[in-house]
Formats: C-alpha cells, structure tokens, sequence
C-alpha cells in the first residue's frame, strides 16, 4: 500500500513541472525530428532484443536472464511495462548522446538572426 501511495504521490507531482523537449543549438526542427525518430527506432529494437534475450515477454514463462526469478516474487512486476521504461531510457541515451537536451518549451533559446548589412 506504501508503494502504491509513493507512486501516486510522484506522477502528481511529476505531472506539474514544466513540458520539456529536446533542443540542440543550431539545428532545425526538421533535423530534430529526424535524430528523434532515428533513436525512437533503434531503442525500440535494443529494448525488444533485450527483452527477448532475457525472457519473452509472457507472464507463463519464467526468466533466467540478469532479472533471475524476481518478477515471479513481485505481483507488481510487469514485463510490457519494464520494457517501455528501458525504450524510454535508451531513446534519451540515444539523444544526449547526438548533443541534445531537454530544456522547457518556454526557455528555449531563440535562433540568431544575422546582423543586418
């Protein structure tokens, strides 16, 4: 029941900060699209191998991978969901490691324009 309480208490409270996206310097929206859904393609296929490789994401089978037998220990355990957390996780890798960061929508810095001549 604590653990469910503590989780509640931190999506409230992770559901008032500020929207954030990924910003590089010197970059168009085009380029960022494109380095997003290039990194969202390729977690996703790092997540799916990862999950394969350790146990198949069924709740009948058991897993002998670097998880052990923990997620037949733990009723809130959820494969399908763990597997989404490590896709979100290596798509921000993915990102930070091509220069971006997150920043909030509204400190976005503008692009400079160049001096009039």
């Amino acid at each position: 029941m604590r653990k469910m309480l503590l989780m509640v208490s931190l999506l409230t409270l992770a559901g008032c900060g500020p929207a954030l996206q990924w910003h590089k310097p010197n970059t168009s929206a085009e380029a960022v699209q494109l380095d997003a859904k290039e990194c969202r393609v390729a977690a996703r296929d790092e997540a799916f191998r990862e999950n394969f490789l350790y146990g198949p994401p069924f709740y009948s089978f058991p897993s002998y991978g670097p998880r052990g037998l923990r997620h037949w220990r733990d009723p809130f355990y959820d494969p399908f969901f763990a597997r989404e957390m490590r896709e979100q996780s290596l798509q921000d890798f993915c990102l930070r490691a091509r220069g971006y960061q997150l920043v909030p929508m509204s400190k976005q810095p503008e692009p400079q324009q160049g001096a009039p001549s």
